[in-house]
């Protein structure tokens, strides 16, 4: 049976969080970032899903079956973002994405 395994932990920041996702894999994090809201400094946390293009059609297939169900073990979580490679975790789509919940609430 396949299981959720957790690979690392880290406070590095973004650059940490990207090198710690692995190329050519499924794999997710849960990122802690802030956002400004007025004269305010927020805590935020954005669940990261890097599903690699490169990675088989059948293994693929396994695995998307059980996303919802990942996602939910990262919950709660304000935004998300679902990327290809790990180097599409850049700075500007993760404030894009953090604002996109700043705009829903």
């Amino acid at each position: 049976a396949s299981k959720l395994v957790l690979e690392t932990v880290g406070d590095g920041g973004l650059d940490a969080a990207r090198e710690a996702l692995p190329p050519a894999a499924f794999a997710y994090l849960l990122l802690r970032t802030t956002d400004q809201l007025d004269a305010s400094d927020l805590v935020k946390f954005l669940f990261v899903a890097a599903h690699d293009p490169s990675v088989p059609p059948k293994l693929k297939g396994n695995l998307t079956t059980y996303f919802g169900q990942v996602k939910d073990a990262f919950a709660p979580f304000h935004a998300s973002l679902t990327l290809d490679t790990p180097d599409d975790l850049l700075p500007q789509l993760v404030a894009d994405a953090v604002a996109g919940d700043r705009a829903k609430n």
